[in-house]
């Protein structure tokens, strides 16, 4: 009888320990991918785990069955698992923490206009939403990367009647909103962190009268289907409009009051304080800024203009004394710190824009497009350079100002305050773990290489980020402290002990020279490019200049 009982208990254990389950993904928490044999899940995975502790050897998506070819006790995030399907295809399935947008169209989405859409986006809390869109591609040379950055509009109805407002992953509301790409992003990381390290540094100096005014753009994660192939990560993140920095509307009897302008491109000089030229009204750019509100009415260049002209064509002491009823002193002060501890060679000028929150108030900068920064350039290649200040005309004018309580003391003020609360190097790389830690738990990066054979992931590139923090925060407390060394930044009509790269427009290097000494008028000629558009860097120990240029 005890022979009996035992054989029936091992018989029973063994049944227990084989028996199975299938796991059933929801309506919208997946996307697949058929070309690449790549299907993403973001259903909770806890949920699914707490079934019970059956062996899971097969799984329901989308009314089709798959077996999985190890099974498994429970599933994880970030984990890639063979599953074959009826027809005997193998496919990798991942299951995600992130957020699920899946974007369908007919048309071809291109520059501009936007062409009708659908969007579906789907959170791992089931949460999920769908509406009509417009979409097309943003951004300048980056248009010509494999991945694409995009903008998309919410309309009510595919023909565009209206558009209307919606929130995205807890931030604002709006019917504007930016997909970014972070194609030359090595990690994927840069941009969403200095986002939020700028509103570390800056907090708008009217927030107190406007609470829910942001002085900058919110990030989050997202992986994107389009046209049902897998494109990666993306960055959702809110536009740099007035709505978001709360600037005063236009209106008939005051006229304009909150202003907003984009460095766009480089042009000749006028984004970084370098030139004035005359402006046209009946144009909605102006030697590379652009106009951006009041967009009530037609663009008027008067304000911003007199703005340069006076940086440009006052006498320093004169600069000194009033630019702070121009331009808000704790923002300048603010940015030109944020632009050096990030090393941002692209936003000196360009991808800035330049705000008033009412008329009669000054103006103050916003960052965007934060990708070239800690360490790499706008191209994505490493440019481990840490001994240089970036600066622009404007800024050139302010670091001569060596009064008591003038922009370099003011400068050396909160770079300490930072840097005996915050700001610190680890404390700085500890910001950019949280987000790679997140991207590489969730089996982003082996997804990267997966939709984008160009993308190589390397590890590597968060000990080579480490060590240039490191490097650039020792060389900022010595450069911002010792004011004798920011007064050695002149303005000059040569260049001594530069090395000058050459950009095409579509990011590859074409040229690198060194000169020892070179009069500035003739650097284009020391250069022999052929006719086209190029992007020039110019750096030596003193200074960084990017420009455009077309020969």
């Amino acid at each position: 009888m005890k022979k009996v009982l035992l054989l029936f208990m091992s018989i029973s254990f063994c049944f227990n320990t084989m028996s199975s389950e299938t796991i059933t993904i929801e309506n919208g928490l997946f996307g697949i991918d058929l070309n690449k044999k790549l299907i993403v899940v973001n259903q909770d995975v806890e949920s699914i785990n707490a079934g019970g502790t059956q062996l899971m050897e097969a799984i329901l998506i989308d009314n089709q069955l798959y077996t999985i070819e190890l099974p498994v006790n429970s599933v994880q995030v970030g984990v890639a698992y063979s599953i074959k399907d009826s027809e005997g295809k193998i496919y990798k399935l991942y299951f995600t923490q992130l957020p699920l947008i899946h974007i369908a169209t007919a048309n071809t989405i291109v520059d501009e206009p936007k062409v009708a859409a659908t969007f579906t986006i789907a959170e791992s809390n089931s949460n999920q939403f769908t509406s009509d869109i417009g979409i097309e591609i943003r951004g300048g040379v980056s248009q010509w990367y494999s991945k694409k950055s995009y903008r998309i509009e919410f309309w009510t109805n595919p023909a565009r009647e209206e558009t209307k407002d919606v929130s995205l992953l807890g931030m604002r509301e709006d019917d504007d909103w930016n997909l970014q790409a972070m194609y030359n992003e090595p990690l994927r990381i840069r941009n969403k962190t200095n986002v939020n390290l700028w509103r570390k540094i800056n907090t708008l100096y009217y927030q107190t009268q406007e609470a829910d005014a942001m002085n900058g753009s919110r990030w989050e994660y997202a992986e994107l289907f389009l046209n049902g192939n897998y494109h990666g990560v993306y960055g959702v993140c809110e536009p740099i409009d007035r709505k978001q920095l709360k600037l005063k509307k236009y209106n008939e009897t005051d006229g304009i009051r909150g202003e907003l302008y984009y460095g766009k491109d480089w042009g000749n000089g006028t984004v970084t304080f370098d030139k004035c030229p005359s402006f046209s009204n009946n144009r909605s750019t102006w030697d590379g800024f652009e106009y951006k509100y009041p967009d009530e009415v037609n663009p008027n260049w008067r304000n911003l203009y007199d703005f340069v002209h006076f940086v440009i064509y006052s006498s320093n002491e004169t600069v000194y004394s009033q630019y702070s009823t121009w331009f808000n002193q704790e923002n300048a002060v603010d940015y030109f710190i944020f632009l050096n501890l990030l090393r941002a060679t692209d936003n000196t000028g360009k991808n800035i824009f330049i705000a008033k929150y009412k008329a009669n108030e000054p103006y103050f900068y916003v960052p965007w497009d934060l990708d070239g920064t800690f360490g790499i350039n706008w191209t994505g290649l490493h440019e481990n350079v840490t001994n240089d200040l970036l600066t622009n005309g404007f800024y050139r004018k302010l670091l001569k100002d060596n009064s008591i309580n003038g922009f370099n003391v003011k400068v050396k003020q909160k770079w300490n305050q930072l840097r005996n609360d915050w700001l610190t190097p680890s404390n700085l790389i500890d910001l950019f773990y949280e987000n790679y830690n997140y991207l590489l738990q969730n089996g982003v990066y082996a997804r990267e290489q997966m939709a984008w054979t160009s993308y190589s992931y390397n590890v590597q590139d968060l000990s080579y980020m480490s060590d240039w923090i490191t490097k650039r925060i020792n060389y900022l407390d010595r450069k911002f402290n010792e004011g004798t060394d920011i007064k050695t930044i002149q303005e000059s009509s040569s260049y001594t002990d530069v090395d000058v790269r050459v950009y095409n427009m579509s990011g590859q290097i074409v040229k690198f020279v060194h000169l020892d000494f070179v009069e500035k008028d003739l650097l284009l000629s020391k250069l022999s490019l052929p006719a086209g558009i190029y992007i020039v860097q110019i750096q030596n120990s003193n200074l960084c200049e990017v420009r455009k240029i077309k020969i």
